[in-house]
């Protein structure tokens, strides 16, 4: 047993007794307490930025060693190591260096100056004509353009010719229609239909008594809402029916979504 001459707090002692009393100088006095055992709460916004942490220190080893002599090269005006500051930028909500480390999402405007967001979720397709076609005089009749050369979220209903938007927003319209041997001075036109309602049109007159092709292109940035639809339709004043020529570069409606 240790027994002490001194007064309890008469003498100079500093550390840690048996994992129990910690001793520490204050004021010129020696102070004895109880060692302080922290508690690992555990909850779910500790594991949360753990895990944070540990990811954002995974990335920086797969960095190059250039680039951690940028980062070594960028800490130095704030006085702080490459590593440290690598991480205190990492680590930071909005913006971080890699936000969705361990999933979320980001909200908000993002400023991406010059650059491009790659990745997103695109909307559109392009479907095209994929037979003749007989259009009657003087009537406005939907163009059955029932292939897909692509549809990235099944937008487009080949059965009734439809694309119908499930995201609100502009989306970039663009048509063509080709006739087969109009007479001259006759007229061919290109309709874009919002919701079955001519929305835009282009049109052109056959210039020459003897030319196979005659293709009007129509194009226009359109809004739509969710349930929107868009169809490609046609009218041409040629005296008898004529033909639309068939095919991916003759008869088409393409349509990508502006965001």
């Amino acid at each position: 047993m240790t027994k002490s001459i001194n007064p309890l707090f008469g003498f100079n002692a500093s550390g840690t007794l048996k994992n129990a009393l910690t001793f520490r100088r204050r004021d010129r006095q020696t102070i004895a307490e109880i060692k302080p055992i922290p508690k690992d709460a555990r909850t779910s916004n500790q594991l949360a930025w753990r895990t944070m942490y540990q990811k954002c220190a995974d990335l920086w080893h797969t960095l190059s060693l250039a680039e951690q002599q940028t980062w070594e090269s960028l800490a130095r005006r704030q006085r702080m190591t490459g590593y440290s500051y690598y991480m205190s930028l990492c680590l930071r909500p909005n913006p971080g260096i890699y936000l969705p480390l361990a999933g979320g999402t980001m909200q908000g405007d993002v400023e991406m100056n010059d650059n491009a967001l790659y990745g997103r979720k695109l909307h559109g397709c392009k479907s095209y004509l994929p037979g003749s076609q007989v259009i009657q005089t003087a009537t406005i009749t939907v163009v059955q353009i029932s292939s897909i050369d692509y549809d990235f979220h099944g937008e487009f209903n080949p059965a009734t010719y439809k694309y119908t938007a499930t995201k609100p927003g502009p989306y970039l319209v663009a048509g063509m229609i080709t006739y087969l041997n109009m007479s001259q001075y006759k007229i061919g036109y290109t309709i874009l239909q919002k919701n079955g309602v001519e929305y835009s049109l282009a049109f052109q007159v056959q210039p020459r008594p003897a030319s196979t092709y005659h293709a009007p292109v129509a194009s226009d940035v359109i809004p739509l809402l969710t349930g929107d639809f868009i169809t490609l339709a046609s009218w041409h004043s040629e005296v008898g029916p004529l033909s639309l020529v068939a095919g991916l570069a003759r008869t088409f409606l393409s349509i990508a979504f502006l965001g």
